[in-house]
């Protein structure tokens, strides 16, 4: 049985989803839409787009991600750096962190925001 906290924590998934997704979202645009971040194996810096989309998402991303790399100080910067997990990350997922972290910083109530890396196995 799910705790109440668990509970509650279901409730807002739910209402979550629904103002994202709507209540009748096709399994075409659901796949389009959840199709994560991938690179380039030509170009490091590039991230690829499937199945026709998000590129309103993807934009952006690239952009701030080509920002952090261009007008950012080195990556090595230990003040800049906060979990030992980013640092087994390859320059372009740490880029990749940073700008997204930046985006959901900006669009957040306090200026914060949490970031998980899933990694391939």
């Amino acid at each position: 049985t799910p705790t109440k906290h668990g509970s509650n924590f279901l409730c807002k998934m739910e209402r979550a989803l629904s103002v994202i997704w709507g209540t009748d979202v096709h399994d075409d645009v659901f796949q389009r839409w959840t199709q994560g971040f991938v690179f380039s194996t030509v170009e490091p810096l590039a991230l690829l787009q499937y199945s026709g989309g998000p590129c309103a998402v993807l934009a952006p991303v690239q952009a701030y991600l080509l920002q952090k790399h261009l007008y950012e100080s080195s990556l090595e910067d230990e003040d800049k750096i906060e979990s030992e997990n980013w640092r087994k990350c390859d320059v372009s997922k740490l880029l990749l962190l940073r700008a997204l972290a930046y985006i959901l910083k900006q669009a957040s109530n306090d200026g914060s925001c949490k970031l998980t890396l899933l990694c391939d196995k």
